[in-house]
């Protein structure tokens, strides 16, 4: 579009600089008097006039046109950027797990529960419910973090939480959610499953850092009080997500 504009422009000032061509009054031809010559100068000047502001009109268009380009431009890279920063941190998450390592950030302080063991004490065992619930997590917590086969798995944890809507792994399923839909780009998705977990399990040791996707979901569509006020819930936290939430929120609001 502003090389449609910019050539308009230089049309504009070639005809504006025909038009800067000087009357030169002389004597009529056939003895018509001079003021009949002369009259043409008013309506030329007007016509001039026009054609300059015209001009100005254009030369406005195009500096607003390469702002908006500019904008837009920096809006994608920061877009590219955030979807970028997710895709690393599973990626990480990934690597930890198939290493042995734990996948959760904070693990440093607390276990991870993403993909649980059976226990170790052969004195209390698990029932047969336990064993239930336990196999069919961790089938669903495998197809995403071993196979990344992310619609099976979102498949099976769904029909984890049909099954087990208490389970003992009900936050991580609605985790994990709200984070392969975001990895998909359906946003709409992501966002309900990291609501759904912010609101039924505000205490997880996950909940800050589902809360700060969400922020940010919100924000990119517009949220800016919704995305503030779970940024600001997030930074007066101990968890590893509020570093995160103060940086952003000190560079967008």
């Amino acid at each position: 579009m502003l090389k449609y504009v910019s050539t308009a422009i230089l049309v504009m000032a070639a005809s504006f600089a025909n038009a800067q061509v000087q009357i030169i009054e002389s004597q009529p031809i056939g003895g018509k008097p001079p003021s009949a010559a002369r009259s043409v100068e008013p309506s030329n000047t007007a016509g001039q006039a026009e054609m300059f502001y015209q001009m100005q009109l254009l030369q406005q268009e195009v500096l607003e046109l390469r702002g908006l380009v500019e904008q837009q431009s920096f809006e994608i890279r920061q877009l590219k950027q955030q979807r970028l920063d997710d895709y690393l941190d599973l990626d990480r998450r990934l690597s930890q797990v198939a290493a042995g390592t734990p996948a959760a950030s904070n693990a440093a302080t607390a276990p991870s529960t993403d993909v649980p063991q059976a226990p170790i004490d052969s004195e209390h065992p698990l029932d047969a419910a336990q064993a239930d619930e336990l196999s069919a997590y961790r089938s669903a917590i495998d197809l995403v973090l071993k196979q990344r086969d992310f619609d099976g798995g979102a498949d099976a944890l769904q029909r984890y939480l049909q099954d087990f809507p208490t389970g003992h792994y009900s936050a991580n399923a609605l985790y994990w959610l709200g984070q392969i839909y975001l990895q998909k780009n359906d946003h709409e998705q992501s966002k309900r499953w990291f609501e759904q977990m912010a609101e039924q399990y505000p205490s997880h040791q996950k909940t800050p850092e589902a809360k700060f996707k969400l922020a940010r979901l919100y924000h990119a569509e517009g949220k800016s009080e919704q995305a503030k006020k779970l940024l600001q819930e997030v930074a007066d936290s101990n968890s590893t997500a509020a570093s995160l939430a103060r940086d952003f929120l000190q560079q967008n609001f």
